[in-house]
């Protein structure tokens, strides 16, 4: 009975140890970010945000946080790194998505909307000096602190049709991002231009 015991004891203590070899050989350290680069971060978790266009009207957007999450799970980096192997960095990378999406809340009009459907990023990875925000579609990606501007200018779209995208309510041809405010000016692919209230 005790050799049984001390078997299934020995079987405990192995996988725990195991385990525990386990759990410390895939945890990664994480990119440091300070409170002054957290604070370049201009949105809350969720937000309103109410645009006027060259006509006067108004219409309302929500943006959002896409995930509670701030820092790249451990799982996936070690799977860039030692599956993949297109992984050289050693620390897992910040980052935070924001999604907007159209809310029709303080539409005057029903034709009067901005259908403004963007994913907005802010990511520091190790070799970055400070958060770069990006704008999914768009080739531009900025370091917040490095630039002298206040306004930085997105409009070098990945994609872009000049016969297609004036007649497409979604398309967005240039976002201007505030360092400060955040976006403060869409132009849609029509020329119509909408500017934060």
């Amino acid at each position: 009975m005790k050799t049984t015991e001390n078997k299934v004891l020995r079987y405990k203590s192995t996988f725990l140890v195991l385990l525990s070899f386990l759990v410390i050989s895939c945890y990664y350290p994480k990119v440091k970010v300070s409170k002054h680069e957290k604070e370049s971060i201009v949105y809350p978790a969720k937000s309103k945000l109410i645009f006027t266009n060259t006509k006067g009207e108004t219409d309302t957007v929500k943006i959002y946080a896409e995930s509670h999450r701030r820092f790249e799970p451990n799982f996936d980096f070690w799977w860039g790194q030692e599956v993949v192997k297109s992984d050289t960095r050693n620390k897992r990378q910040f980052g935070i998505t924001f999604v907007t999406h159209p809310n029709f809340e303080t539409n005057q009009k029903k034709h009067a909307t901005i259908n403004l459907s963007l994913r907005l990023k802010y990511i520091k990875s190790e070799n970055d000096n400070g958060i770069v925000v990006t704008i999914d579609e768009f080739r531009e990606s900025y370091t917040i602190d490095q630039m002298h501007n206040d306004s930085l200018v997105f409009k070098d779209r990945v994609t872009y049709n000049p016969k297609t995208c004036p007649e497409n309510d979604y398309c967005i041809k240039k976002v201007i991002y505030h360092k400060k405010k955040g976006i403060i000016l869409v132009e849609k692919g029509s020329g119509e231009i909408w500017t934060l209230k």
